[in-house]
């Protein structure tokens, strides 16, 4: 391979210590063989097309119930509101023994000015670390609670009589489907639902329980369908675009995991991203607003109007510089043949974009778009390099199961028996 021995040794040092905490990620990321099986216990369902209370309606696939289990998690409880259908996909599901466990956290909650309450790191924590993992107390099926497209400018036609009784019937349905959310809080255990009523509830509005399940349940996705979760640690987490922790779920296990994407020195806020934070300024902050309804003011928000002109440019030359890298110009892409030979160069010029703007939410693709680009080059130790970086972030953004997290990590430990390997030189 003909590197000097000094950089090998030091490439080689390197690549062990990622490695190693990669290896380590992919042990936390995977439920251990003796966690105890805690099948959800279905409870007695109340169908959303009656009164509660009033006895259960036809069961058919396609009503919204309420089921719940106290003991899912070791006691700490869900509640799930889905059809008969979607709940069997949940039979035996199982939290893995490190998830809910917040006897040390390395975090204390604390008032956070103009931001309501945050968790501020109480020790270091390097990226990587894990600084909890959760399961949501509350699975609110999208179908029932994510509302449908509004098709009124279809509907010019209609006269006024049918309109309202199409209004009548949505709020029937909206007051149903809150009475089942209140079943479903009612249903955790008390400790659950202590935590769940200490959330923070949007202001100005009339239901006490969508009040709170409104600003801080998360998209979730679980066997193709969405689900809006309710994790009340998460929700203890504030915005930052430019976060230093990221997040990952686990529908195997109904797992949301945190782990820091920085080192995160004592006394910072832990902060996470609520939106794609490689957007300009302008977006960003509209996306805030209408989403979440308030003004960001982190750092990088932050900036005078010079320096937010040059990070806007950063960024849209990382969407450039990633359309380049994907391909996406054709085969050569828009430069020729030499493109395949200044891939290498592109790749790095990226990375160090996202380092410069502390994107390192998104660092992933960067290094995992850098590691095919050496391979493709031949040029082993820059592959390994880029690779055991790109294995671990990927393990951090999608999970150690992920494919870009497979691939490098398969890239890492042998890069010459890839497809990729010298694949621009040999074209």
């Amino acid at each position: 391979m003909g590197a000097p021995a000094p950089r090998a040794i030091l490439l080689l040092s390197a690549a062990a210590s990622l490695g190693q905490a990669y290896l380590q990620i992919a042990k936390e990321l995977l439920p251990p063989a003796q966690t105890p099986l805690h099948p959800l216990v279905l409870g007695e369902p109340v169908s959303p097309l009656t009164p509660l209370g009033c006895g259960l309606a036809q069961n058919t696939s396609d009503d919204f119930l309420v089921y719940h289990s106290p003991g899912f998690a070791g006691g700490r409880g869900i509640s799930i509101v889905t059809t008969p259908a979607r709940i069997q996909r949940f039979a035996k599901v199982r939290a893995p023994s490190y998830a809910n466990d917040f006897s040390s956290p390395p975090y204390e909650e604390r008032a956070m000015p103009g931001k309501g309450r945050g968790l501020v790191a109480t020790k270091t924590l390097h990226r990587g670390d894990r600084i909890f993992a959760d399961t949501p107390i509350l699975l609110l099926d999208a179908e029932a609670f994510g509302g449908g497209d509004d098709d009124d400018d279809d509907d010019d036609n209609q006269d006024d009589k049918e309109v309202e009784g199409v209004e009548v019937e949505e709020e029937q349905e909206d007051d149903m489907h809150s009475e089942l959310a209140a079943l479903a809080v009612s249903k955790l255990p008390p400790a659950m639902q202590r935590q769940f009523w200490n959330l923070h509830a949007q202001a100005g509005g009339d239901d006490a329980v969508m009040d709170r399940i409104d600003p801080n349940a998360f998209e979730l996705q679980i066997g193709g369908d969405t689900f809006f979760g309710v994790l009340p640690e998460m929700a203890r987490l504030n915005h930052d675009c430019r976060p230093n922790a990221v997040y990952s779920f686990d529908e195997a296990t109904l797992t949301q995991r945190v782990h820091a994407l920085t080192d995160i020195a004592p006394g910072e806020e832990i902060s996470i991203t609520y939106i794609s934070p490689a957007q300009s300024r302008a977006e960003r902050l509209e996306a805030l607003r209408a989403s979440w309804g308030f003004e960001c003011s982190c750092s990088a928000c932050s900036l005078p109007p010079e320096l937010t002109a040059l990070s806007d440019r950063r960024v849209a030359e990382t969407d450039r510089l990633l359309e380049r890298l994907r391909g996406e110009h054709g085969e050569h892409g828009e430069h020729g043949e030499d493109e395949q030979k200044q891939k290498p160069q592109v790749a790095e010029a990226l990375v160090s974009l996202f380092r410069q703007e502390r994107l390192w939410a998104d660092a992933h693709e960067g290094w995992v778009l850098a590691a095919r680009a050496y391979c493709a080059a031949g040029n082993y130790w820059d592959t390994l390099r880029h690779a055991h970086l790109a294995a671990e972030a990927s393990a951090l953004w999608g999970g150690a199961g992920s494919p870009d997290a497979v691939e490098m990590a398969r890239l890492a430990e042998a890069p010459e028996g890839e497809a990729c390997w010298m694949k621009a030189v040999k074209s």
